[in-house]
């Protein structure tokens, strides 16, 4: 299992036909969690998590206060977590990149995530299916680019020679 931790301030504006109706800066939020995969599924657990304080609150809206936004948003997280907890500890299913399947490892330090994937040949074969239709777009934009160049210049040699 890979350990992850990590605390955030963060600043939510909230806007309605344009026009600001709620900011709220959440201040030292934090989650610590548990994951690892095996066979092509992630498990863990989110074992504790905070939104902080909210230190800067300014609304438009009657009645609400930074307490019940911080209240109701806390509400919203216990009750996704608590469904996020369950399909983690029965494994939720690494999804498919493009039609390849491929299993993936990870692993979390302070301030670093690793990634490592365990690509399978039909991964690789989508990955240089995807490479060989960007190299052609590439070259066509290329060509379009390289045509129009050579029409400016035709152009303006044309003028240049009163040609038009």
């Amino acid at each position: 299992m890979t350990g992850v931790e990590f605390t955030i301030n963060v600043g939510v504006t909230i806007k309605v036909e344009g026009k600001n109706v709620l900011y709220a800066e959440f201040d030292a939020a934090s989650v610590k969690a548990l994951f690892s995969s095996k066979s092509g599924e992630i498990f863990g657990n989110v074992s504790n998590y905070s939104l902080g304080s909210i230190s800067n609150f300014k609304t438009t809206l009657a009645n609400v206060t930074s307490a019940a936004v911080l209240s109701e948003v806390s509400g919203k997280i216990a009750t996704n977590l608590e469904l996020f907890n369950k399909q983690l500890a029965a494994g939720i299913l690494i999804p498919t990149f493009l039609g390849a399947k491929a299993d993936i490892e990870l692993a979390c330090g302070n301030g670093w995530v690793e990634f490592g994937i365990d690509a399978t040949p039909e991964l690789f074969q989508v990955v240089q299916d995807m490479w060989v239709a960007y190299k052609v777009e590439y070259d066509n934009i290329n060509l379009f680019e390289l045509n129009r160049e050579f029409d400016e210049v035709k152009n303006y040699m044309d003028e240049m020679l009163f040609l038009n």
